[in-house]
């Protein structure tokens, strides 16, 4: 099962929303119901008939047949109060996870009534921070880790303070903020508030459900958001929070304050913060000077790209996104990766997806075959980490792999995930969640080994846990 959302700006003009990807769509009225189909010539199709306020019918893509249903929502009426609003959007997520969240047990989906009845009938009496961090809470008890309350990364609802924050191991270090406070740059950060700061990730970790490295990765959201850090009981106020640090073997207490709100649905990842040439995070922040940027870091702004590396017999393949680079079309760059592997046989390959955070899995599924085939005498890595999205992003980019030869950092089971989510109609908050389907491959997280194996001299390969410490 699919979930996909379609958005008209006119009666034939619309945008589709599926598995991450907006795409153009036009519509027309025949046969007894209406008809959207994608540009291009090979064409996805819907083709739907209403009665009352159920649509039903099938997306046809290529030889696939799917079928859907949509349901329209019931009109709710003009909240009289913040406690109305609120309940109208805590029965509203009632509703949507009880019918479509399939990792329910009999016991989880009793539970998860219980919890949104008493957040509820606490409506009036807790503050939205508080009341957004239980919501957030109660969805990531179920144990899905696609399934999730978004408030940072996906999407900005939440303020965020001056600085962005990465973790090297245990340690938090500052690695961006605003022209004001650059003296920080650089140094750890030891307590939020009174809070020493491994507490702290602690009291953030159960805002999302997934792995410890991935819950790991959301905190750098989370930590650098007043609204969190006050719902979680971190700090007890909200427009000046004291972080104490140590910069240069000396200690540090600063005042940090909340930039301005600035609502966005753009994605917004926190490894960017690492590399210089990737999208802003903070409008006019400042990062630190590498002396030698990371192989890794060079080139964010690519879903995908290579390189040969000489002096280790190294190709390095790095696929930030499964999606399609208008500048450098998906089979142009196959070819060209395809020749500079048959160029150096004898080369290890390095497949670098670490940060690769989604898309659509079937772009490079033919190129990752193809890799396969044309590596079966080679050594292989593939290397994932804590950034990544849950099952699906690095799933998508690999699944066609097989394991050969390929040498997984790690290895796990994971359920492969179909996504679908929707908006609260008070707040507009978005929560997503996910479908799961048994035993589909994903990849660990344990690369330091790797990563020690490739290092280069000069800064090429650089791991994000000791080695890279070191480079910033």
């Amino acid at each position: 099962m699919i979930v996909f959302g379609i958005d008209f700006e006119s009666e034939t003009k619309g945008m589709l929303q599926i598995l991450g990807q907006q795409i153009g769509v036009t519509a027309t009225r025949g046969d007894g119901g209406l008809e959207i189909r994608t540009g291009g010539t090979d064409p996805t199709v819907f083709f739907g008939k209403q009665e009352g306020d159920v649509i039903t019918g099938e997306m046809r893509d290529g030889t696939t047949i799917l079928h859907f249903r949509m349901e329209r929502e019931p009109l709710l009426p003009h909240p009289g109060s913040r406690a109305e609003a609120w309940q109208q959007d805590l029965d509203f997520a009632q509703r949507k996870l009880l019918r479509l969240e399939t990792s329910f047990t009999s016991q989880s989906r009793q539970q998860f009534v219980r919890s949104i009845a008493e957040l509820r009938a606490s409506a009036a009496t807790l503050d939205d921070p508080h009341l957004i961090v239980r919501l957030a809470r109660i969805i990531a008890a179920l144990g899905n880790a696609h399934t999730r309350l978004y408030l940072l990364r996906n999407r900005t609802d939440l303020r965020r303070l001056r600085v962005r924050v990465w973790w090297f191991r245990d340690q938090l270090y500052v690695v961006r903020t605003s022209p004001e406070i650059t003296s920080l740059l650089g140094c750890e950060v030891l307590r939020i508030g009174e809070v020493p700061v491994l507490r702290a990730r602690q009291m953030v970790d159960d805002l999302y459900a997934g792995s410890k490295g991935w819950r790991g990765y959301m905190s750098t959201y989370t930590l650098t958001s007043p609204e969190i850090l006050y719902g979680a009981d971190i700090i007890p106020f909200m427009e000046s929070i004291r972080w104490e640090f140590v910069c240069n073997g000396e200690k540090l207490s600063v005042d940090l304050k909340p930039l301005p709100l600035r609502h966005s649905t753009a994605p917004v990842e926190s490894w960017w913060d690492l590399a210089p040439d990737a999208p802003q995070t903070m409008e006019g922040a400042k990062g630190m000077a590498l002396p030698v940027v990371p192989l890794y870091l060079r080139h964010p702004d690519r879903p995908y790209w290579f390189e040969y590396l000489p002096d280790v017999a190294v190709l390095y393949f790095q696929y930030f996104r499964s999606s399609a680079d208008p500048q450098h079309p998906v089979a142009q760059f196959q070819e060209e990766l395809l020749k500079a592997l048959a160029d150096h046989p004898k080369a290890a390959l390095i497949v670098d997806l670490r940060f690769n955070t989604g898309g659509n899995g079937d772009v490079g599924k033919q190129m990752m075959a193809d890799i396969e085939a044309a590596s079966t005498l080679r050594k292989v890595y593939v290397i994932t980490g804590p950034q990544r999205s849950p099952p699906f992003v690095s799933l998508g980019a690999v699944e066609a792999m097989g394991q050969g030869n390929f040498r997984w950092r790690g290895g796990r089971r994971w359920p492969r995930v179909f996504r679908g989510g929707w908006q609260y109609p008070t707040s507009q908050f978005k929560a997503d969640h996910s479908l799961r389907e048994r035993q589909a491959l994903l990849f660990g997280r344990e690369y330091d080994a790797l990563v020690r194996m490739f290092q280069r001299t000069s800064g090429g390969i650089v791991g994000d846990s000791s080695a890279s410490k070191q480079q910033l």
